[in-house]
């Protein structure tokens, strides 16, 4: 099966598309992603903002995980 990469989505499938992530730098307390494009039909959702509280395991596992959906895409510049 073909990979096409990341596809984000705002409620519903509709409101997505591949090759939009900017590169960004993922944090303890936040993971921001911002969009080369609107994903939305009124081109309103440029981007996510999601608010962490993640222990120091809890913030292992989703780095692991990000470098794993991500890998080798230029998406994801750092993950300290």
């Amino acid at each position: 099966m073909e990979d096409w990469g990341v596809y984000p989505e705002y409620r519903d499938q509709i409101n997505g598309g591949y090759d939009c992530i900017k590169p960004g730098i993922p944090c303890r307390n936040h993971l921001d992603v911002e969009l080369t494009k609107p994903i939305d039909r009124r081109k309103e959702i440029d981007g996510f903002h999601v608010a962490l509280a993640l222990s120091g395991e809890q913030w292992e596992s989703l780095a692991a995980g990000l470098r794993k959906v991500l890998r080798g895409s230029p998406v994801l510049k750092v993950i300290a």
